[in-house]
């Protein structure tokens, strides 16, 4: 195995997106350099590590057992590699041109990404925004999954012990069609039992905080379709006589896109705090603290 002398460290971002990609292509594109240029720094990580990192496998390439074990380990070393180049650095939003990456959910996207945006573009014009969906490996591979981005946007409920803080609160609510047969009467515990839903479920499955209330009172939820978007909900409740669960911001945007109302609810329904976590190498950065009180300003 060689050296690091010998290696330039933007060998560790190109090694993080070919571990990522599993293809130069996809690493060049990514990367926004040519095909050769990766090709090349495959082969210095080769030579250094002793090892292919990527094997042809019929007609795509995986990823050797070495390559598996940088794969869990490169997003954190080049995360804290970036922290303490941003450390070293006096940030100053009117003129950083950093990009600044959160992990969230559709919903506070569609909710709130204009104005968080708004926020960025008004003190940091040159700095770039990414709204990143929430992959099937955040939750289980969390501390090297949020070593990666600046910070994760979950339900407070769902935070395990990291630094953050409350944005916004919420509450679920009931959503039917507005032509459907629940807007006819109040709807009762007896509807509920007898209803179909529409549920909300990340890849991790387990059920949203209503659901579990429900589930509580002994009303079991017969589901017909199951979505992994918030915002899809009211679409596939719309014209039937589906009920589910979205927040009550989300609710009210797209009820006249949907053709959907908030039904009152027979049983008490929890609230919703969005928070935003964060990995605690990040505490010192001065970039990571001002983009920390753009999202507190969205809270009351």
């Amino acid at each position: 195995m060689g050296t690091y002398r010998n290696l330039d460290l933007h060998l560790l971002t190109t090694l993080d997106h070919l571990l990522r990609e599993r293809s130069v292509t996809g690493a060049a594109r990514r990367l926004g350099v040519s095909q050769p240029a990766v090709s090349s720094s495959l082969a210095k990580l080769r030579r250094h590590f002793d090892d292919e990192l990527l094997v042809r496998h019929g007609t795509r390439y995986v990823l050797t057992p070495l390559a598996t074990g940088l794969a869990a380990r490169t997003p954190a070393a080049l995360a804290e590699m970036r922290s303490l180049f941003d450390l070293a650095d006096a940030f100053d939003p009117a003129t950083t041109t950093r990009r600044f990456d959160l992990v969230t959910s559709d919903y506070l996207t569609t909710v709130h990404g204009a104005a968080i945006a708004a926020r960025v573009a008004s003190e940091a014009p040159s700095a770039v925004l990414r709204f990143l969906p929430i992959a099937s490996s955040t939750l289980t591979e969390f501390d090297g999954q949020l070593l990666g981005v600046d910070g994760l946007v979950l339900p407070r409920a769902s935070i395990p012990d990291y630094p953050y803080v409350d944005l916004v609160p919420d509450e679920w609510v009931l959503v039917g069609s507005a032509t459907g047969a629940h807007t006819a009467t109040p709807l009762t515990e007896e509807a509920l039992r007898g209803a179909t839903w529409v549920a909300f479920r990340l890849q991790q499955g387990g059920h949203i905080p209503p659901v579990e209330s429900l589930h509580g009172r002994g009303i079991e939820t017969r589901t017909e379709i199951v979505t992994g978007d918030l915002v899809s909900v009211p679409f596939l409740v719309a014209g039937t006589d589906r009920l589910g669960f979205v927040p009550r911001a989300l609710a009210e945007l797209m009820a006249d896109a949907a053709g959907t109302v908030v039904l009152d609810s027979p049983v008490p329904l929890p609230p919703l705090t969005m928070t935003m976590l964060w990995h605690p190498a990040k505490e010192l950065d001065a970039g990571h603290a001002w983009l920390r009180d753009v999202l507190a300003t969205l809270a009351p």
